[in-house]
């Protein structure tokens, strides 16, 4: 259960953040230095994409977790300042902070992945490992990214918005990120599990849209899908699509589940639409589920 007081305190310095980020990427901007200005802008963007992927695609994440973004975004446009050069630490610590970032974003795919399809089921162990996978991949594409990036500026003679210091800042980041990836893999208070619960409904929808079926249909598409539960059965009879098996089967589950029958006693004594009427163990609790599925648009 959340708490509105603490969810307010994040929510006040996710805005503090935002106005930081703000000033630097005024500062690059006063002063001519275009890597602190573009880092400083770009960081500031990066903290308002939790509220539009909440827009866009109806997936919110907690706010402890966006405030894990605004400061993982912050201290690294901070770092342009001068922290990068001067202490040697910092860079170590800002990777950590952005790999949990990722490593967050890993997780939240693959949860979505793996509960909308019946083929994938990850055990514990094989989270933990892609979750470093992940952000060990992502953090090998960054280094390419920041190797090109120098490479266009030298080539035209501009100023690096990214920077890279040697092989040994290469592996320095790269272990880095595994320390980020270790606490969200390792431990499951770190992990959006609200994140991971919305992009699954959302991934669902994607893959599953609800779609109007012809009335003459729906009584036989409801008996096949009671009969068989499988989308194999109903492809192969009815030419139908998955969404219809899964919304249906979901439909009569819902609609029956408290009653004398449910959806098990349908499925193991009905073979036809008048056995189901016969044989249920009340007949009006499925005719109840039938006009449910009726009146509604699937």
């Amino acid at each position: 259960m959340t708490d509105p007081l603490r969810d307010s305190h994040e929510r006040w310095l996710v805005r503090a953040l935002q106005v930081g980020l703000a000033v630097v990427a005024g500062y690059g901007l006063y002063r001519g230095e275009t890597a602190v200005f573009v880092n400083g802008l770009v960081s500031l963007g990066v903290t308002f994409v939790p509220a539009l992927v909440r827009r866009d695609l109806g997936i919110s994440m907690d706010t402890s977790y966006v405030l894990v973004i605004s400061v993982a975004v912050f201290v690294h446009a901070v770092g342009l300042l001068g922290p990068y050069r001067t202490l040697p630490w910092y860079d170590s610590v800002a990777h950590a902070l952005s790999a949990t970032v990722v490593a967050g974003a890993g997780y939240v795919t693959v949860k979505a992945v793996e509960r909308n399809s019946e083929r994938t089921t990850l055990p514990p162990e094989a989270e933990f490992v892609f979750i470093l996978v992940f952000v060990m991949a992502f953090g090998v594409l960054w280094e390419i990214v920041e190797f090109g990036a120098e490479l266009a500026s030298a080539a035209v003679g501009g100023t690096a918005v990214l920077v890279q210091y040697g092989l040994d800042d290469i592996i320095n980041d790269l272990l880095f990120n595994q320390v980020g990836a270790l606490v969200v893999a390792g431990w499951d208070a770190a992990r959006p599990e609200k994140a991971a619960d919305e992009a699954a409904e959302a991934m669902d929808d994607q893959l599953f849209p609800a779609r109007p079926v012809p009335r003459s249909m729906r009584h036989e598409h409801l008996v096949v899908t009671i009969e068989a539960g499988t989308k194999e059965r109903i492809d192969a009879d009815l030419d139908a699509g998955e969404s219809l098996e899964a919304w249906v089967a979901d439909a009569v589950e819902r609609k029956l589940d408290g009653g004398e029958t449910d959806a098990s006693d349908v499925t193991d004594e009905a073979s036809d639409a008048s056995d189901v009427t016969d044989e249920a163990s009340d007949a009006d609790d499925y005719e109840e589920g039938f006009e449910y599925v009726d009146d509604c648009a699937i």
